[in-house]
C-alpha cells in the first residue's frame, strides 16, 4: 500500500512526463490539461506550502524556547539536594 505522499509524487512525475513528451513533439495543441489535473497540482502545491509553513513554525518555536541558564540550574539542583538532605535527616 502506497502512502499519499508517494502516490502524489508518482502521479506528479507521470503527469510531468506526459506534458514534457507532448511539448517535445511540438504539438502543444494536442496537450489537454483537464480541471482534474489543475486541481491535483493546486492541491499538491497547497499541501507542500502548508508543510513548509508548519516546519518553519516548529523551527521558530524551538528557537523561541528560552533555555534555563546554568547558574539557575545549579542553584535549583543545590536547593533540591539540601531539601533531600533535610528530609532524610528529619526521619
Amino acid at each position: 500500500m502506497m502512502s499519499d505522499r508517494a502516490r502524489m509524487a508518482q502521479t506528479t512525475i507521470v503527469g510531468l512526463r506526459l506534458i514534457k513528451d507532448s511539448v517535445k513533439k511540438e504539438n502543444v495543441s494536442e496537450t489537454v490539461i483537464t480541471k482534474k489535473m489543475i486541481n491535483f497540482y493546486m492541491e499538491a502545491h497547497f499541501k507542500y506550502k502548508s508543510e513548509l509553513l508548519e516546519n518553519e513554525s516548529k523551527e521558530k518555536k524551538q528557537v523561541n524556547v528560552k533555555k534555563v541558564p546554568e547558574s539557575v540550574q545549579k542553584t535549583t539542583q543545590d536547593e533540591l539536594h539540601s531539601l533531600k538532605y533535610n528530609v532524610d535527616s528529619a526521619h
